[in-house]
């Protein structure tokens, strides 16, 4: 039972450090760590299955469940207590449960790693391989940089005022992540993998080979940081070299050693620095000009913080609920959903007094931790405290100035640091094998290249994509809607979002696609992108006075999502125009319903209200029959009917009331009264031409009103 029990454990730990390798060599990809046709991390399900791992191995001989302490119990249960505490108040029941949840998961992350790293040449190891898979990453990011290859997110520091297309990337300073999906949580493996590489080669305990490793991951991360051109990492990474730099030299038996190996460090950390000194000194000249928007965005969350505080002082207003919070206050107009860039100040906030102090506790936990040194401690645990407390303090420095909670990275990285600091006696690991390393790289080189290949060939679609919608809009706006629906349908063609919606949209982004959609009059997206391009052709046919085939094209749209506001009162106008009143009313009843329940829309919808409150308390006639226009567009046609009965009230001839009311007998299916109507308003104005294409229709057919044209089901 015992061999048996043993061979069971060893097997555990071969399949656990196979997993790990994969979770840490996966961190830095973010984007390109799905797994294909699936909407789950590597990271994810590598750490799910090395936990289980690791219920199967926990339990010794005796067969009762072995418990690792690390020397951070009371505070961690102190912050699990103050979160679990933060939803009887929550303003976001849902995220707080949620956030629950995940917290959970990463706890139980943190002690499974934490268990099965025993050594510090272990967490050495695998914070090697996390160095150079970050060192890659920085090597994409280069690659981007030339244009290579395509980045993940584009962004220029100050507005252009125009579409940013790859040929002007390099006009202003413009950043870009390779792998990631927003620039300050991109550069976080970078940034730790650049600090646990500098303490590694400043240690100079390492060998030749080891240091020739660590210092082209470390140059390959910095590369990351300077790409995405991240003021705040470039300030820790700056910080970090200064004070080894310093540390070194005090110290006179390495001073001679310290001084050969920097000089040429930071020659080639300058070096780099210069070749993006334009763009770098463009990105740092906000922080002294004018307006810096990211700097002011961040001062007013923290003002909404300091000034919300007090209201949820006691037991917060629920993990994640933050947002909730800020937008019943003052500051929504002003923070635009920006969050509060200082986990302490956000926890002040979410969890109340007891979370921040148990979250600073925790932190000092670690860090006493990490210092404390017995007399006894081998040379080795003491260059892991070193390089870990570096690690650990950029950590904190980020949590200080990013707004993340809710990452694997971090307890990954604190186990690694505390897991061999809590071995004392007991099993050592089993012996490093490089077919370990070898399965993990295998296993997450696999799923990131396809993801990367995939990604690529979606990009050069997705220029031509944006290319077409661009053109069709600046047509629209000339007038050319015959050209513009040309521009439309070739955009069609290159439409890649059925292979992968999500890395199509971030395909999208890349050539400014949110440029586009405005300039398209877009206020949010359809669920599917490539609806775009048949609300754009339906638009542009309709303008052409090609109604049938814009009615076609957007019926498509409507059928694929029914909540595409703009989509709808596109098909309204197409239907009205068609002659299929009844639907198009319908129609504009429905695209209203889903303006008022969307949040980019309600300023629109309260204006347009506010305009119409005006225009119907003006006794002028010109105004009621304006207001009824208005009235109709947004499915209130019962109204718009009664202004135009007063309207003949006062002037019995007038042919757009009389038109109008004609119409309203067609809806009723009076077709008698609706000729009545129409023939009246033909004889007051004879250009009235679409009173008179009603009379000829009606001649042809007296029952069109009841028979033509038919709902087809599609409609709400």
């Amino acid at each position: 039972m015992r061999d048996e029990n043993l061979r069971v454990t060893q097997a555990g730990f071969r399949i656990q450090e196979c997993l790990l390798h994969v979770i840490v060599l996966s961190l830095p990809w973010e984007l390109f760590q799905r797994i294909p046709y699936t909407n789950v991390t590597l990271t994810k399900a590598a750490s799910v299955l090395f936990i289980l791992c690791s219920f199967v191995r926990c339990r010794p001989l005796e067969g009762k469940w072995a418990f690792r302490k690390l020397g951070v119990e009371l505070p961690v249960l102190a912050f699990a207590a103050a979160c679990g505490l933060s939803i009887i108040g929550s303003l976001d029941r849902e995220a707080t449960t949620r956030l629950l949840i995940m917290y959970l998961s990463y706890l139980v992350l943190f002690y499974a790693v934490a268990a099965h790293v025993r050594t510090a040449a272990h967490a050495r190891r695998l914070m090697m391989v996390f160095a150079v898979s970050c060192g890659a990453v920085g090597l994409l990011a280069v690659a981007c940089r030339v244009g290579l290859l395509y980045p993940t997110l584009v962004a220029t520091s100050v507005p252009l005022g125009v579409r940013a297309t790859p040929d002007m990337w390099d006009a202003v300073a413009t950043r870009m992540a390779p792998a990631g999906e927003d620039f300050n949580q991109s550069v976080l493996s970078p940034l730790l993998a650049f600090v646990a590489c500098a303490f590694v080669l400043f240690d100079q305990s390492s060998s030749k080979r080891v240091a020739r490793i660590m210092a082209l991951a470390l140059f390959g991360s910095f590369a990351a940081i300077v790409v995405a051109i991240s003021r705040t990492s470039i300030a820790i990474c700056v910080a970090a070299v200064v004070l080894l730099v310093g540390a070194s030299l005090l110290r006179r038996e390495s001073r001679k050693k310290t001084l050969w190996f920097a000089v040429p460090f930071v020659a080639v950390l300058l070096a780099g620095a210069i070749v993006a000194t334009p763009r770098l000194s463009e990105r740092f000249s906000l922080l002294t000009g004018e307006r810096d928007p990211s700097l002011e965005g961040r001062i007013v969350a923290y003002r909404a913080a300091l000034s919300l505080a007090p209201n949820h002082l006691i037991l917060g207003a629920g993990l994640g609920a933050e947002n909730e919070a800020i937008a019943a206050s003052p500051y929504a107009a002003q923070t635009k959903g920006m969050g509060i860039h200082n986990l302490p100040l956000k926890f002040l906030l979410e969890l109340g007094i007891a979370g921040l102090i148990a979250y600073l506790w925790l932190w000092y936990a670690i860090a006493r931790r990490l210092l404390l040194r017995t007399t006894d401690e081998l040379q080795e645990l003491w260059l892991h405290r070193r390089q870990f407390l570096g690690i650990a303090t950029t950590v904190f420095l980020i949590t200080m100035l990013m707004p993340f909670a809710a990452l694997s990275l971090y307890p990954v990285m604190l186990a690694l640091a505390l897991g061999p600091l809590a071995m004392r006696g007991g099993p050592e690991e089993l012996p490093a094998k490089p077919v370990w390393l070898a399965a993990g790289v295998l296993i997450m080189a696999s799923v990131v290249t396809a993801n990367l290949v995939n990604y690529q060939q979606l990009t050069g679609d997705a220029e031509q994509w944006c290319d077409g919608l661009h053109r069709g809009a600046q047509a629209e706006r000339e007038g050319r809607y015959v050209d513009a629906a040309a521009h439309y349908a070739s955009a069609k063609k290159y439409d890649g979002s059925a292979q992968r919606e999500s890395l199509w949209r971030r395909a999208a982004a890349v050539f400014d696609y949110p440029f586009i959609r405005d300039e398209m009059g877009l206020l949010r997206d359809p669920n599917r992108l490539s609806l775009v391009c048949s609300f754009g052709l339906g638009r542009a046919k309709l303008l052409a006075n090609d109604s049938r085939a814009a009615a076609v094209e957007l019926q498509y749209v409507y059928m694929a999502d029914p909540n595409f506001t703009e989509s709808c009162n596109v098909l309204a106008d197409a239907l009205w125009s068609l002659g299929s009143f009844a639907d198009s009313v319908r129609t504009y009843a429905w695209a209203r319903t889903i303006a008022e329940r969307t949040e980019p829309m309600r300023p629109i919808v309260d204006a347009e209200n506010a305009r119409i409150e005006t225009l119907m308390s003006s006794s002028a006639t010109d105004d009621r029959l304006f207001a009824a226009r208005l009235l109709r567009r947004i499915g209130r046609w019962d109204e718009a009917r009664a202004i135009y009965s007063e309207v003949i009230v006062w002037e019995p001839a007038n042919a757009e009331a009389l038109y109008h009311l004609g119409i309203a007998a067609e809806i009723d299916g009076n077709t008698l009264a609706a000729t009545e109507f129409y023939d009246k308003a033909v004889q007051s104005a004879p250009d009235q031409v679409g009173a008179a294409m009603r009379l000829e229709l009606l001649a042809k057919s007296p029952d069109i009103a009841a028979t033509h044209p038919p709902t087809g089901g599609f409609l709400p």
